[in-house]
């Protein structure tokens, strides 16, 4: 479809009430072998890069100038007269916003992760306000010094050279400031907020005939939620064990469905997730080692995967711990599927503890036993509460200490604190389902 090619259609602005014509120029698209999106030509070039898991690298117009993209930093390339390509520095991406090199954006967000407002986190300046529909169309978009259209008197500050505010409809990057190409990107797939369909077909469309590839959130986005364009969901495989006898196996996929309704409508046989899922695979014959370490001689500690919300990529490993300070003396969590959420950490508490089990709600104990029981903190025979996941100290004990009298773990779940920061970094404050097994 060639550059003239345009279509006229009409639509109901029902908050309007009238009748609108909207003229669309499309852009085609070249997508790789990942389906991601690698081009957008004609009116606007721009050339993506990734990597072969899909992790995006770069997004470049037709003149070698854009977005570098190295973890949670973004650089701008810019192309100079001798000296070649340069990069600067543009933000890096934190949970509340973008930090810059003149201070921070501070994002205010829906519950959609929408962002709604960008404040300066020095002065408290207003540098956007945004409103969506429910397909993600940007209107009424307030900035100073940007030229948008309407302007707002709440917007009170021009944004600082060299930024633009990209981060939009439910917290994904839009391509337009930077590219004018309309879409949105979602890690795994563009959307078009205008057309309500991503540019690209789902790569599990094959699963589920009934569905287009190209609608987005299943067309009933009030309902439906796309974090990432997937999530996560489990299934029961069959496999030959090393004696070549069936056994099945638990595999986790990356998929469009936000919930089990909408993964049994698309046609999936799983169980859906989450966003995030943690699964800690442990032994009932977890110990530590002599010196209290997961690490050390003679240590047993349990294989913790994390399936993050960044994408089919976001796979990581941890060393982590089912059992305990001590089992025989405090018993531990069952074997199951629990969901962890976020709170502020207790200021009395050495140890930072921030991803609670269940709300805090009492949970089942292994063998259906509470060894600490009758203690006072222990809840009951059966269950123990107040369970979190968390580091070990500081050092990677993770033991009873007899000169404070202290345990590390009564019944949380731990990782070992020299992979802690990586761990609560990749989670980034997503409510993850938590799955327990031991063999």
């Amino acid at each position: 479809m060639s550059a003239s090619n345009r279509l006229i259609y009409s639509e109901f602005n029902v908050s309007a009430c009238c009748k609108l014509q909207q003229a669309l120029t499309f852009k085609a698209l070249k997508v790789n072998h990942l389906s991601a999106d690698e081009r957008n030509r004609f009116a606007t070039l721009v050339n993506y890069s990734y990597l072969s898991d899909g992790t995006k690298l770069s997004a470049l117009d037709g003149s070698g100038e854009g977005l570098v993209y190295r973890g949670l930093f973004v650089y701008r390339k810019s192309s100079g007269s001798n000296a070649g390509s340069s990069l600067t520095l543009e933000s890096a991406a934190f949970g509340g916003g973008r930090m810059t090199p003149d201070g921070a954006l501070l994002y205010v967000t829906d519950y959609l992760g929408s962002v709604r407002a960008v404040v300066d986190g020095k002065t408290g300046n207003l540098y956007k306000a945004s409103e969506y529909s429910a397909f993600g169309d940007e209107s009424q978009v307030m900035v100073s010094g940007q030229g948008s259209t309407p302007a707002h008197a709440l917007a009170t500050a021009a944004l600082p050279t060299g930024l633009t505010l990209r981060d939009a409809y439910t917290g994904k990057e839009a391509q337009t400031p930077d590219f004018s190409t309309g879409y949105t990107d979602f890690g795994a797939r563009q959307y078009s907020p205008t057309l309500h369909r991503w540019m690209t077909p789902d790569p599990l469309s094959e699963k589920y005939y009934g569905v287009s590839p190209y609608a987005f959130c299943n067309n009933n986005p009030v309902n439906f939620v796309d974090p990432d364009g997937m999530d996560w969901y489990s299934y029961q495989t069959k496999i030959l064990d090393k004696n070549n006898q069936e056994t099945l196996v638990t595999e986790y996929a990356w998929t469009d469905a936000t919930s089990q309704e909408e993964l049994d409508a698309m046609g999936v046989k799983g169980t859906y997730l989450a966003e995030a899922v943690v699964v800690f695979d442990g032994d009932y014959d977890e110990r530590l080692s002599a010196d209290g370490s997961l690490t050390g001689d003679g240590a047993k500690p349990a294989n913790v995967t994390v399936y993050g919300p960044g994408g089919a990529s976001d796979i990581q490993s941890y060393t982590g711990f089912t059992m305990s300070s001590d089992f025989a003396t405090y018993g531990a969590v069952d074997n199951g599927s629990y969901d962890v959420s976020f709170v502020s950490p207790n200021p009395e508490s050495k140890i930072p503890k921030t991803h609670i089990v269940n709300d805090g709600k009492a949970v089942n104990c292994l063998y259906g036993k509470n060894n600490y029981f009758p203690n006072k903190d222990a809840h009951s025979a059966t269950q123990k509460d107040a369970i979190y996941v968390h580091r070990t100290n500081a050092n990677g004990f993770a033991g009873y200490n007899t000169k404070t009298l202290n345990a590390v773990s009564k019944g949380c779940l731990l990782i070992d604190a020299r992979e802690w920061e990586r761990y609560d970094s990749q989670i980034n404050k997503t409510p993850y389902k938590l799955i327990i097994n031991r063999k």
